[in-house]
């Protein structure tokens, strides 16, 4: 099998969180490069978006605006992925993401989840890429 893989997909590195029961694995950086390289060099521009506590717990869903430094001559191309991932080991893990409202100056991106689940903390990083 290793002898179908490309150079690219054996050195593609890939983060990964450890959490109880399980990880999560993020976008191969590779993939970012590859989408994003010909647009860095018209405008790119990347952050977080975090919200964390513990005592009191946090409040869920959280949603933020985010404005872009300056804005892009068209509406970007956004990618995203969470990276921390802080929850409760007595109950189901779940989360959702979403981006809402993406234009040439901002996005706005919400953090939720359901049911029983603890969430004390979650981060996500995101890059958005002119056209």
């Amino acid at each position: 099998m290793s002898d179908l893989l490309t150079d690219r997909e054996k050195s593609a590195s890939v983060d990964t969180i450890k959490y109880q029961g399980g990880f999560i694995s993020l976008i191969p950086a590779y993939f970012i490069k590859d989408n994003c390289m010909e647009m860095l060099s018209s405008q790119s521009e990347s952050g977080t978006v975090t919200h964390y506590g513990f005592k009191p717990t946090a409040k869920w869903p959280h949603s933020r605006k985010t404005t872009f430094k300056s804005s892009f001559d068209g509406t970007p191309t956004l990618t995203y992925g969470l990276y921390t991932l802080d929850v409760s080991n007595g109950a189901n893990t779940r989360v959702d993401t979403v981006v809402t409202n993406l234009s040439r100056t901002g996005f706005q991106l919400t953090l939720r989840t359901w049911a029983n689940t603890e969430l004390y903390g979650a981060y996500v990083s995101w890059m958005a890429c002119g056209k």
